[in-house]
C-alpha cells in the first residue's frame, strides 16, 4: 500500500505546498535560504530552511522514493533540477524492508525533472519531466542563463557529459563522446564560457575544463592523486576541489588557466564538496 500510494503521488503533475525562493552559490538570486537534502518519510528528500535556521520545510517533489539525492538551483532562484526515477519505477536504494516484501520491484532509471515555483503566493508547484532518454547520474548543473543543464549520463564506467535545453522534446547532446572512463560532476562557470568536470580518462580522477560544446578539454590538475567535485569561483577565475595527495581528501584551489594549486585544508578527516560563497570570499 505504501508503494502504491507513493507511485500515485509521483504521477501528479501539480503539487501544492508553500513555495519559497532559493538561491545558488554563484548567481544573483536571493541568498536568504538554504536548500539541502535530508531523510524524509520514504528516504532522501529536499528541504528548504532560512539562513537563520528557521522556517524549515520539505519540498514535495513527488514521493521521497523517487528522489536520488542531488539537486541544483536555477540562476534566478525560481526552479530546481534534480535526478529522480522515471514515473512508476523505483530506486535501487529503496528501504530493505520494502525490497524484501516486494522482491520483483523493477530497478530504477534516472531522468531529469524540473521543479518550478509557479507563484509564491498561490503555492502551486508544477513538476515536469525533461525527458532525457538516457540514464542520468549526479547533480545537474544549470547554465548561467538558465536555459540549459549539463549532467553526467550513460552507464557506470562509461559516463559522458551531456548538455540539454529545457524546451519540451529536447534531446541531450553528448559533448564528451568516446571519452574512456567516467566524465562526471559538471560545473558551469558563471560567465558561461567553460564547463569544469571530473574525469578518470587518464587513469585516475582529475579536474578538467572544456568549452560548453566539449572542445578544448584540458587537464588542470595533472597529478597522481585523486581530484574530485570542482566548483567555480563567482568570477570564473578559480576552481575549488577535493584531492587526496596527502592521503585524505583536502580542499584545494587552482586557477582556471592552470598552474600550481593552493591547499586550503589539512585535516585528519576528509573535506569534500566545497562551494563558493556568493561574494567569492
Amino acid at each position: 500500500m505504501i508503494v502504491r500510494a507513493a507511485l500515485a503521488v509521483f504521477g501528479a503533475a501539480i503539487l501544492g505546498l508553500a513555495a519559497a525562493q532559493t538561491g545558488t552559490s554563484s548567481f544573483p538570486a536571493a541568498h536568504d535560504r538554504l536548500l539541502y537534502t535530508g531523510e524524509g518519510l520514504f528516504g532522501p528528500g529536499v528541504f528548504v530552511v532560512s539562513d537563520t535556521g528557521t522556517n524549515r520545510r520539505q519540498l514535495a517533489i513527488g514521493p521521497d522514493v523517487g528522489f536520488n539525492g542531488y539537486v541544483s538551483v536555477s540562476p534566478d532562484g525560481t526552479s530546481i533540477a534534480y535526478t529522480s526515477t522515471v514515473p512508476f519505477e523505483l530506486p535501487p536504494n529503496l528501504p530493505a524492508r520494502l525490497r524484501r516484501r516486494f522482491p520483483k520491484l523493477p530497478p530504477s532509471r534516472l531522468a531529469f525533472s524540473g521543479f518550478m515555483f509557479a507563484d509564491e503566493t498561490s503555492g502551486v508547484v508544477t513538476v515536469t519531466q525533461a525527458g532525457a532518454p538516457i540514464e542520468a547520474y549526479g547533480r545537474p548543473a544549470w547554465s548561467p542563463d538558465g536555459k540549459q543543464l549539463a549532467f553526467a549520463g550513460g552507464k557506470p564506467g562509461e559516463l559522458d557529459i551531456y548538455v540539454m535545453g529545457l524546451l519540451p522534446q529536447t534531446t541531450p547532446v553528448d559533448i564528451t563522446p568516446g571519452s574512456p572512463g567516467n566524465d562526471q560532476y559538471p560545473s558551469w562557470s558563471s560567465d558561461g564560457r567553460s564547463l569544469a568536470f571530473e574525469s578518470n580518462r587518464d587513469g585516475n580522477s582529475e579536474i578538467y575544463v572544456m568549452n560548453p560544446d566539449g572542445s578544448n578539454a584540458r587537464n588542470l590538475t595533472q597529478s597522481a592523486a585523486r581530484e574530485t567535485r570542482p566548483d567555480w569561483s563567482p568570477d570564473s577565475t578559480q576552481l575549488v576541489y577535493s584531492g587526496n595527495a596527502t592521503g585524505s581528501d583536502q580542499l584545494y584551489i587552482v586557477a582556471a588557466r592552470g598552474g600550481a594549486p593552493t591547499q586550503l585544508t589539512n585535516d585528519p578527516g576528509d573535506d569534500r564538496r566545497a562551494a563558493w560563497s556568493p561574494d567569492g570570499r
